[in-house]
């Protein structure tokens, strides 16, 4: 069963590729918003699943409450990949744009720590 978490991941790898059409030029911001919605739901989830009631709290507060309770790396992970995406997100006009192979990695890093918290459930994004 593919969790929602995957599938935002997975849908982010196909607008990289091509293969799901986004107005020209927005690819590689879609693919940013899309992966960062990812960890977004990942983060949500695991502090519930650490038993934390976070609540309406700003994702930065529960990365530091993942980073922790886990007692690993994690949350400074979750932390890089999501900083990174926010920055690509949000990036201005006297900005580079960031690559599609920089947030193919940030893709990849989000899968890695999906994988590490494979026995997290995932939260449900209503797809």
């Amino acid at each position: 069963m593919t969790t929602p978490t995957q599938a935002l991941l997975r849908r982010a790898r196909e607008v990289l590729e091509g293969t799901v059409h986004v107005p020209e030029g927005l690819a590689v911001r879609s693919a940013a918003f899309l992966a960062r919605q990812a960890i977004e739901g990942m983060v949500t989830t695991s502090c519930q699943a650490l038993g934390v009631s976070i609540g309406r709290a700003h994702m930065r507060s529960k990365i530091i409450v993942i980073s922790a309770l886990s007692g690993d790396e994690m949350g400074a992970r979750a932390d890089l990949a999501w900083a990174a995406l926010c920055q690509a997100c949000h990036h201005h006009a006297y900005e580079l744009t960031p690559t599609a192979d920089a947030i193919a990695r940030w893709i990849g890093q989000i899968e890695a720590i999906l994988l590490e918290v494979a026995g997290f459930p995932v939260a449900d994004y209503g797809s």
